[in-house]
């Protein structure tokens, strides 16, 4: 069995290097994912732009944040924290309430 961790999008490090950020946003729902232990401790402190080098690892994270390619070196910045907790939040909320209902009433979305 896989073990899996909560990966902080925008790391515990990112926060204490730029002070204007409230640090409340670092436990936000819409700055975590889930992600197997092993790539977890890869990923590390990582900017998402700086994982790009290692494949496997870049091309992981993009799918468990369902952060698109054309949206990563903005969302290595964590000046944008609140525009990508925003989004994400409204990702959840659509699959947990429209996807859901939709596929618990065996309704094509």
């Amino acid at each position: 069995d896989a073990v899996y961790e909560i990966d902080h999008i925008y790391a515990q490090a990112q926060f204490n290097s730029v002070k204007t950020i409230d640090p409340v946003l670092m436990e936000s729902l819409g700055n975590k994912a889930l992600l197997p232990k092993l790539d977890n401790i890869a990923k590390s402190d990582k900017t998402l732009a700086e994982l790009r080098p290692h494949d496997w690892l870049y091309d992981e994270v993009k799918r468990v944040t369902g952060i698109q390619e054309e949206d990563i070196d903005k969302y290595s910045n964590i000046v944008n924290i609140q525009e990508l907790i925003d989004t994400r939040i409204a990702d959840y909320k659509n699959v947990f309430g429209v996807t859901r209902t939709s596929l618990l009433n065996n309704v094509n979305v």
